[in-house]
């Protein structure tokens, strides 16, 4: 990111762990404030610990988290919340609602005649949350769930979105709809963008690429930049090219 740019996020030499158990060690991120940046790295590396710091689940170690220049590595999930901070889970959304309830749920707190104005334009953005708006969260597939978790994400117009493997549990067709939707979204003048994942598909959006491993920081830089590191090469993008 280029130093004159404003950050959004801020995160320097971040530990944190569980009991004994040191699980992330000395990790550096900075997202642009109208940056995406998908955090890649296999399953144990580290990401969720990463996550559930920075949203303030686990508590920082050692290390300061900024957001717009000021230090949230002391404040609750709440009032990161409040401070612009949107997370969707791998689960997203509740089932038990409707698509309707969800969104409204999304924007808890919002006056009313905004909240509906809000949820209109996520509904433009997002057509299948459109279909499926009057209907119940239960009977939506793996992919529909995914966008209708987006847009519950996006209704209280966050700052920074922040995504927890949106692949998860869903078919190749389908991760290619998130992909897309996430696309549109940025499109649209949408906020600064973290996406923590496995599958390479979602460095279609990523401006940048940080790779984490064993809990450390393995890579920065662009997406030619990662295919251009062989080792990297070989173990995310396969043995092609070599």
């Amino acid at each position: 990111m280029p130093e004159q740019a404003e950050k959004c996020l801020e995160v320097r030499g971040l530990g944190a762990g569980y009991g004994s158990l040191q699980v992330l060690w000395d990790f550096d991120l900075e997202i642009g404030a109208e940056e995406s940046v998908v955090v890649l790295g296999p399953n144990g590396a580290g990401k969720s610990t990463l996550l559930k710091t920075l949203l303030g689940l686990l508590p920082a170690r050692t290390g300061s988290i900024s957001f717009f220049g000021r230090r949230i590595e002391g404040l609750r999930t709440s009032q990161r919340v409040r401070a612009g901070i949107a997370y969707m889970s791998e689960v997203g959304i509740f089932p038990e609602l409707s698509v309707e309830e969800n969104l409204l749920m999304g924007g808890y707190g919002l006056p009313r005649a905004r909240l509906r104005r809000r949820i209109d334009e996520l509904c433009q953005l997002f057509p299948e949350v459109a279909r499926t708006r009057r209907g119940p969260a239960w009977k939506l597939s793996g992919g529909q769930r995914k966008m209708v978790g987006v847009a519950k994400a996006l209704v209280a117009d966050p700052r920074l979105l922040v995504l927890d493997e949106p692949s998860a549990g869903l078919s190749p067709v389908y991760v290619s709809s998130v992909v897309e939707a996430l696309a549109r979204t940025r499109r649209e003048a949408g906020p600064a963008l973290l996406v923590v994942e496995q599958n390479m598909k979602f460095l279609a959006v990523a401006e940048r690429v940080y790779v984490i491993e064993g809990g450390r920081l393995r890579f920065q830089g662009t997406v030619p930049e990662l295919e251009a590191d062989d080792s990297l090469r070989r173990a995310y993008f396969g043995l092609q090219g070599a």
